[in-house]
């Protein structure tokens, strides 16, 4: 009751596809560390250019904390893709040319942060709103429009999350309160 579903989802599916050994626990954690590394030179791609695209993943990959996370069966190292991707789409709605794409990578935050939620509960949430709500602090970008957009994105967010919290609310009436606010707070 600790730890949100999803790398234990993940992980799940690994056994059942590959059978009981080591190689199958431990195969989610590579993945999602190749998505993380994949996801931070993506950021810098966009914001910085391809050349330190290229370095930003390369520096990630060769880390000692992700690389080590990537090797051993553990729900952290999932956060890491969901954060950046969840950065990048806040990223591109805010350049975004036309109402429909702005409203494609809104959209696109919340299943990202949902999935944040699902791998490590609140924790994404807090990252990507402070990182993001610093970025628009500093550049002066904070609009109402920017503040609807996020509020969007956490609506979905809740959608994508909501379905897993709620089951277990159901199951082990009390979870929500023990999760939220004893592990949380």
């Amino acid at each position: 009751l600790d730890k949100p579903i999803f790398f234990t989802w993940t992980q799940a599916l690994s056994l059942s596809a590959f059978g009981m050994n080591e190689a199958a626990v431990r195969l989610p954690g590579l993945l999602m560390g190749l998505l993380a590394m994949a996801s931070t030179g993506l950021i810098a791609w966009r914001m910085l250019g391809a050349k330190l695209g290229v370095i930003s993943a390369m520096l990630y990959a060769t880390t000692l904390m992700p690389t080590a996370l990537a090797q051993v069966p553990v729900h952290d190292v999932a956060l890491v893709p969901w954060v950046c991707l969840s950065l990048l789409f806040f990223w591109e709605a805010d350049r975004a040319t036309t109402a429909r794409g702005r409203w494609a990578c809104v959209g696109a935050v919340g299943i990202f942060l949902g999935l944040s939620c699902l791998t490590k509960g609140f924790v994404g949430v807090g990252l990507v709103g402070m990182a993001y709500g610093s970025y628009l602090l500093v550049t002066r970008r904070l609009t109402i429009a920017v503040c609807i957009r996020g509020a969007a994105a956490l609506a979905v967010a809740a959608l994508v999350g909501s379905t897993w919290y709620l089951a277990m609310e159901f199951r082990s009436p009390g979870y929500l309160h023990y999760f939220f606010v004893e592990r949380h707070l």
